[in-house]
């Protein structure tokens, strides 16, 4: 059984951007994704997707014409996942024939959270 965060933490993932290299691994990330991962963040992104989303999940990796949005599962530090929409930002061919995708990451449940707080003081 998979569990499933829907706490807010205020200290935790709105929205980050990380660089992905064509492993999986995150080249490079702002202090978010860092904290949103934790100890996490040394193992490639793919595998800290849930299972069942994964292939859409490469999917944004492999198909060069697809900019669409997807919502996966993310596991966070603590073993919990939430639910993301995930960008691709830019793909970035580099010399080394490596190729880096930057990717922006939106935490749906924080996000929502916010949008009601805001609705309901307006």
């Amino acid at each position: 059984m998979i569990t499933i965060s829907t706490e807010m933490d205020l200290g935790n993932l709105v929205c980050g951007r990380c660089t992905v290299a064509t492993d999986y691994s995150i080249a490079l990330a702002d202090d978010k994704v860092y904290h949103f991962f934790g100890d996490n963040s040394i193992h490639q992104i793919n595998m800290l997707v849930y299972e069942d989303d994964r292939k859409s999940f490469e999917d944004l990796f492999s198909d060069t014409d697809n900019n669409e949005p997807v919502v996966v599962r993310l596991m966070r530090y603590d073993g919990r996942y939430r639910w993301c929409l995930i960008f691709v930002v830019k793909k970035n061919p580099m010399a080394d024939r490596e190729q880096y995708t930057q990717i922006e990451i939106r935490d749906i449940i924080a996000l929502n959270d916010r949008f009601f707080e805001a609705d309901e003081k307006a």
